[in-house]
């Protein structure tokens, strides 16, 4: 109960409010409009794919304030021919459009460079492009095994929640 002052109040966990204030009595420098860390959650979900079905060995997340990473490692898709796009639901719904990008690695997918989205459906989804050319989104057909795919991604991306 009550608070802890750490360096001259530049550190404040409790008081009024709920979390940790970063703002303490020293000037914002960084033009910070929030200085209170208020939320942190770590924990797993079960992606579900917008066609056909999917398995994930893992699902995870860590949740800070607005702020998700996802690691995920899908797999067994059973839809290997529609040409609808590869999409799976989020733990949070994002805020935007195509405002993230993350790192991948595809096995049995046939495509030269995979990167994964979060795309204005509210989904992660897959996409490719190389060069100078426009990037194109990775649809189920171009997994060339279904059970024997992986796809592992880490991606940051804004929530509202």
């Amino acid at each position: 109960s009550g608070n802890v002052e750490v360096s001259g109040g530049n550190l404040v966990i409790g008081g009024t409010g709920h979390g940790i204030d970063f703002s303490g009595s020293q000037t914002n420098l960084a033009g910070m409009t929030n200085e209170t860390l208020d939320s942190y959650e770590e924990g797993t979900w079960t992606p579900v794919a917008d066609t056909g079905t999917v398995q994930a060995t893992y699902a995870k997340y860590i949740k800070i304030g607005a702020m998700v990473t996802l690691f995920v490692d899908l797999y067994n898709f059973s839809d290997t021919s529609s040409t609808n796009d590869i999409l799976v639901s989020l733990p949070f719904a994002g805020i935007g459009s195509e405002e993230s990008g993350g790192a991948v690695h595809g096995e049995r997918v046939d495509t030269s460079l995979l990167v994964s989205y979060i795309n204005s459906a509210q989904s992660l989804g897959f996409r490719n492009g190389v060069g100078n050319s426009n990037y194109s989104y990775i649809r189920h057909n171009a997994i060339t095994d279904g059970g024997d795919c992986n796809i592992k991604t880490v991606i940051s991306y804004l929530t509202a929640s």
